[in-house]
């Protein structure tokens, strides 16, 4: 039967409400189909699109979540809509020149659905199969993790896509180049989206598909069954004098696993997992580096940019779970135990009235030019006493030439070598110049890899090895240098 006529509007929680529940607390959450008859630029005839978000518009406008292309002509930009109120699932007819059949019948406003109804867009134009899957098919849960964020950033973000392409260029941009957000108008850099094609072929997925997703976060759990031994080669082997001194501190350099969490209406689901190195103090301080806290605020894909909306605008409560390997011992913690720098953290409006906290070189409004390498470091006090001693003052003052000792687990080595141990791979480099980097950091010659994040870094110091750095990355615009936040940064 019809129903008197409500204006649509896609709202806030019709969209990314909706879609952040089917993606983090799928139980009891139902989805349907639309079946494409004909094949268009977007769709192929036959295909199944599942929707997850409980208000989708259809039409020619690339914000509708079932969009064709300008071919079909008598599709209005925003033709029609489908909006789930309680049980059912509604038909809105939105073009005011164009009509939208249900069943070959106009609908003049609105049209309840039903399972294996026909949905035709004007005379002669496209149709639409309305599919409810049978009993348990249709439930959100029968779809995997890694298909529903999918359909999750095809349509609940699809009204806001050219906000979140405009901000992932400016990340990129910003971490190649030192291109600064908000020096450029949206209407200035819009020019820039030609690079999104190389900035995908650069960086990879933070959230992997659900299985690989699965198999790491098991390989990080299983290594709580492992009773670490330390230091039997890999990497350069290091001369006697400083092979005697490692043995002082080797003991103290932690394998670190972090696996992020989103905590939704009760329900925590683990979205990415990944690892990299930290390091005990005499005090008890444990010291790494901030992204293996924080990853989601280094974003390096679309994933990535989701979850930090996510936790900026409170829409889900992001976490992490931290577990730090020495010795024989585990040192369980979550990213709220640790101290970090969050003064030079902005936070940037999207076109969509959403924001996300970035953290990156450049000018950035009213901020300055304070890299993140500077603040790229994070410490906890803990009851377990470490061998490694900082040296706050000579962290600032190194030189150009003076040699350099690194203990870390780069790509994973020291952990998945086959004989069930953890040991740091060893490795040396230079520093590459006098003192700190405009951005507080200092600047050394290649040597470390990705897992080195949040290592020590030594010097020798009149025979005895003192921490000077915490390896943060490399530099992306060379893959000759990279960059250590200095360990007088967390005096600081």
């Amino acid at each position: 039967m019809q129903a008197t006529n409500k204006q649509f509007k896609q709202s806030f929680s019709g969209s990314v409400g909706s879609g952040l529940g089917a993606v983090f607390n799928s139980s009891g959450r139902r989805f349907y189909i639309l079946e494409h008859k004909v094949s268009s630029q977007y769709h192929k005839a036959g295909e199944s699109q599942r929707i997850i978000i409980d208000e989708i518009m259809i039409g020619r406008d690339p914000k509708c979540q079932v969009r064709f292309d300008e071919s079909f002509g008598t599709v209005s930009r925003e033709h029609a809509a489908i909006r789930k109120e309680g049980d059912n699932y509604v038909l809105i007819q939105m073009s005011k020149t164009n009509t939208t059949y249900l069943n070959g019948i106009p609908v003049k406003d609105r049209w309840y659905l039903q399972n294996g109804d026909e949905i035709q867009l004007s005379t002669n134009g496209p149709k639409l199969g309305f599919i409810i899957p049978p009993g348990e098919q249709s439930m959100v849960k029968s779809i995997g993790l890694s298909a529903r964020l999918s359909l999750f950033r095809k349509q609940a973000l699809a009204p806001y896509k050219k906000a979140m392409t405009v901000l992932s260029v400016l990340l990129v941009l910003a971490i190649v180049g030192g291109v600064g957000y908000g020096v450029y108008s949206h209407n200035k850099i819009e020019g820039l989206m030609a690079v999104m094609n190389d900035y995908k072929d650069k960086t990879h997925d933070a959230l992997k598909k659900n299985s690989e997703l699965n198999q790491e976060i098991a390989r990080l759990d299983s290594l709580s069954k492992v009773k670490p031994q330390y230091f039997g080669g890999g990497g350069k082997t290091p001369d006697r004098t400083v092979a005697t001194l490692i043995q002082d501190v080797k003991g103290s350099v932690c394998f670190l696993t972090t696996v992020t969490y989103v905590k939704f209406e009760g329900e925590s689901q683990k979205v990415s997992a990944c690892s990299g190195t930290a390091f005990l103090l005499t005090d008890g301080t444990l010291v790494t580096a901030r992204h293996c806290v924080e990853p989601w605020l280094f974003p390096t894909s679309e994933e990535d940019l989701e979850v930090n909306m996510i936790a900026t605008d409170n829409l889900a409560e992001v976490y992490a779970e931290i577990t730090a390997y020495y010795g024989s011992q585990e040192i369980h913690l979550t990213n709220r135990d640790f101290k970090q720098d969050r003064s030079h953290d902005v936070v940037c409006e999207l076109d969509n009235g959403h924001s996300i906290t970035v953290v990156f070189p450049g000018l950035v409004r009213g901020v300055g030019t304070k890299s993140m390498y500077g603040t790229d470091w994070a410490c906890t006090h803990t009851s377990h006493q470490g061998t490694i001693t900082a040296d706050y003052a000579t962290s600032s003052s190194l030189i150009a030439g003076e040699k350099l000792y690194v203990l870390g687990f780069p790509r994973g080595l020291g952990v998945e070598d086959g004989k069930q141990r953890i040991e740091p791979i060893y490795n040396e480099l230079s520093v590459a110049r006098d003192g700190l980097n405009d951005g507080g950091c200092i600047m050394i010659t290649a040597g470390t890899d990705h897992g080195n994040s949040g290592g020590p870094v030594f010097a020798n110091r009149n025979g005895k090895l003192v921490a000077v750095g915490i390896v943060s990355r490399g530099d992306s615009r060379s893959e000759e240098y990279g960059h250590l936040v200095p360990v007088r940064n967390i005096k600081h």
